[in-house]
């Protein structure tokens, strides 16, 4: 609940499967303050009734959504490369692919474009500020072409296209975000030279080391289901 006025509303939900009438329904709460209220488990494929039922006669308004809470993102059967990095923790030095962040900067190499990446990621703290591990992989292109990329993770994610065909420290020729289990995705022009991926959690705290993504480079961009 994100904003209220004017006095309660009372929440209900059913089923459709259970007919639209006055009888069945669930409460879930009575409300006149902002907040989280309520947790019930709906079925996939159901259609699903949301009652709201004034406590008054006066003019209220509301404002709500339903949070549906994320499945943990693992790894898929067809994965060509793990990342293979230790978890982060304080003081975390990235010696895997923090790429143009790290000294000697080091890169995991894509092997094409048609590539399923497991890797792991979090926030630690360096000298008592806050970090984050962000992980860099390296594609080669001989020609033209268009690489998309899509990814999802445990974490509130971003992802960054960079042309390195100079080298360190690139430029940044795309960027894309999305929440915790949600798909980030970047359709990149480009070639021939040296791109780049930067992927890493959109913040700089509260992910905790070892939290999961899967990236999907490939010439056909397809979107990830909400879960993989």
């Amino acid at each position: 609940m994100t904003a209220v006025s004017g006095g309660y509303i009372d929440y209900f939900y059913k089923a459709s499967t259970l007919g639209c009438d006055a009888l069945n329904w669930t409460c879930i709460q009575d409300i006149d303050l902002t907040g989280t209220y309520g947790s019930f488990t709906l079925t996939a494929g159901i259609t699903y009734y949301f009652l709201l039922d004034a406590e008054s006669t006066i003019a209220c308004s509301q404002t709500f959504y339903l949070n549906c809470p994320v499945q943990p993102v693992s790894c898929p059967p067809n994965v060509t490369i793990t990342e293979n990095e230790p978890d982060c923790y304080a003081e975390y030095i990235d010696l895997t692919n923090g790429g143009c962040n790290s000294t000697p900067n080091v890169f995991t190499e894509l092997t094409g474009c048609h590539d399923v990446v497991c890797g792991k990621s979090g926030t630690f703290l360096v000298a008592g500020v806050d970090n984050r591990d962000t992980d860099w992989y390296r594609l080669l292109l001989s020609g033209s072409t268009t690489v998309n990329l899509k990814a999802v993770a445990d974490f509130p994610l971003q992802i960054l296209a960079i042309d390195l065909t100079s080298g360190c420290p690139g430029t940044v020729i795309s960027t894309a975000t999305a929440a915790a289990g949600d798909t980030a995705y970047i359709s990149t022009p480009f070639g021939p030279g040296t791109l780049a991926y930067w992927i890493g959690p959109s913040v700089f705290t509260g992910v905790t080391c070892g939290s999961n993504y899967v990236m999907y480079c490939d010439a056909v961009l397809l979107l990830l289901p909400r879960h993989l």
